[in-house]
Formats: structure tokens, sequence, C-alpha cells
């Protein structure tokens, strides 16, 4: 029987906050994931309780506040004497795939507000944590640039968190991306999207409602929805191995044991990607070793 036995979440957004793992379900131990829809001129308030944070703007532009106590307002100025941050009109990717990220670090027991600009996606990854260095924004200049095609350390080993690693990497169209894993010492969780490359084709999300909703009203069963345009494989490079189909806006888990020997994400013809990888460990810097390496 495989070790690799992936957590599966995620799916459509809805406005607000969109919880998609949790540390405690399944075999997760540290890490959390969830994935908010900002609308334009709307706020949403937060806090990190007993665990690190990293948000990360995946598209739009908002302004952005953190403390360390109360509900905080994005109406202060930054910074102030009692460790209030504000950051103003943070955020420039129409998309994912679009250039380096935005994010700000939160440590344990931190509050944070949102307000979007424009519409905005965030991705909230948290690990279970004591404690942690200062309220932090990491913009795309402190981001660590990879070589190429390899990951892009959002939150890598010079940044001293307790035990979270991030990193994002675009996938070109019909490409594949594979983390050779850390051996038993970390966990992971990613999230992925997909984008057409074919000029006038639908989303991917929307494919299926459309077929069928294009069904003949006699037809004795719905229009099987297109094949997934992504996979997922488990064990690094592929080998022949079958693939596990994912979605756009998939969420997977990987507790340690299917963390251990990595995974590769495999596009097909006419779609392009984006994958943001969280892992947590109390060795970080395997971790980012293993990701520094590709």
């Amino acid at each position: 029987m495989s070790d690799f036995n992936p957590i599966l979440s995620g799916g459509v957004l809805r406005e607000g906050i969109n919880p998609f793992l949790r540390a405690g379900d399944h075999d997760l131990e540290r890490l959390s994931l969830d994935v908010l829809k900002l609308p334009a001129k709307a706020e949403l308030p937060g806090r990190t309780e007993r665990s690190e944070a990293l948000a990360v703007i995946l598209s739009g532009v908002l302004t952005a506040s953190a403390g360390k106590a109360g509900r905080v307002s994005t109406r202060k100025k930054s910074p102030t004497t009692d460790g209030h941050f504000v950051w103003d009109s943070i955020g420039r990717r129409l998309s994912p795939a679009e250039g380096a990220a935005y994010s700000f670090y939160l440590p344990p027991g931190s509050c944070f507000t949102m307000w979007g600009e424009r519409e905005a996606t965030v991705a909230l990854i948290s690990a279970r944590a004591s404690e942690g260095p200062e309220i932090q924004l990491i913009t795309p200049e402190k981001a660590e640039p990879p070589p190429r095609e390899r990951w892009r350390l959002i939150l890598g080993s010079a940044f001293a968190a307790e035990s979270l690693v991030v990193a994002e990497r675009a996938i070109p169209e019909g490409g594949s991306l594979s983390f050779r894993g850390a051996g038993n010492v970390c966990e992971a969780i990613l999230y992925l999207r997909l984008f057409s490359t074919v000029p006038g084709a639908p989303a991917a999300a929307d494919a299926a409602a459309q077929a069928t909703a294009q069904a003949p009203a006699s037809a004795p069963s719905p229009v099987p929805p297109p094949p997934l345009p992504a996979k997922l494989f488990g064990g690094g490079p592929l080998r022949g191995a079958c693939g596990i189909p994912l979605p756009d806006g998939a969420a997977v888990g990987l507790a340690r044991g299917s963390a251990r020997g990595g995974f590769t994400v495999e596009l097909e013809k006419g779609v392009s990607g984006y994958v943001l990888l969280a892992l947590a460990s109390g060795d970080r810097s395997a971790c980012a070793g293993a990701l520094a390496e590709g």
C-alpha cells in the first residue's frame, strides 16, 4: 500500500474566508490553509491565535493592518509605537502567476484586518507555533529569487519563523513541477491555480458546468465532464504511476508520511498553472534546502 495519501480539499471560492485544510484534521499536525476572497471596499478581520501565519496576496490590491492586541483598523498610520502596522495598496498581480507575491508575516497572538481596494484573493497559511519574529511585510524584492525553473522562497531559511517555510512557482503551459521531499521531517500543503492558454476557451472550473448545461433535455444522464487538466503524482519525478486528477483551486494536504518522498504536478497541453507550497517542520533548514534544490 502506498505511503502517498493526499488530503484533498479546495474548490470554488466564496466571499469571505474559505477554510480548506485544518491542523488536527486527518493526519495534519501543524499546517492550516484558508483562502480569503475579499470584495472591493470590503473589510475582513482575523487573528492568528496559537499559530504563526503568512498572508500571501494571490491577486488584487488591498490595505492591511496588523498588531499584537485587540481588533486593528486599517485607518491607523504605520508603524506606530505600539507595534501596529498599516501597509497601503499592497499587491499588484492580476493573477498569481504574474510575478512575485506581496505577503506579510504574523507571529502567534496577532490580529489583522484587510480592506480590499480592488477585489483580492489571499492565501492565509498557518502553522502551530509558540513564538515567532515580529510582524513584517515581505515585498517581492525581499523574496529569494529562484534559479531558472525553481521555487521562489517567500519565507525561507533566512527568515526566523519557528516552523513555517513558504514558496511559490509558476508552471508553464503543458509543463510540470516537482518537490523532491525532505525526508520524514515536514508536512506540506499545496494550493493550485490553473489557467487556460487557449484563446476563448472556458475556465477549467466552468467546463464541466457548461457541458452539463448544454446536454439535451432527453439525455438519460448528464454529459460527462471533460478530463481535469492537472494530475498529482507521489514520489517526485514521474515514473509512469497513475496520477490523481486535480481541478483549479485544489488544496492538497500531505502529512509527514505522504510528503516524505515529494510530489510532481503535471499539466495537460493548453493549461498553465501556479502552485503555492507551505511546509512546516522543526527542521526548517532541511525543508528550505529541499526547495532551493528544486
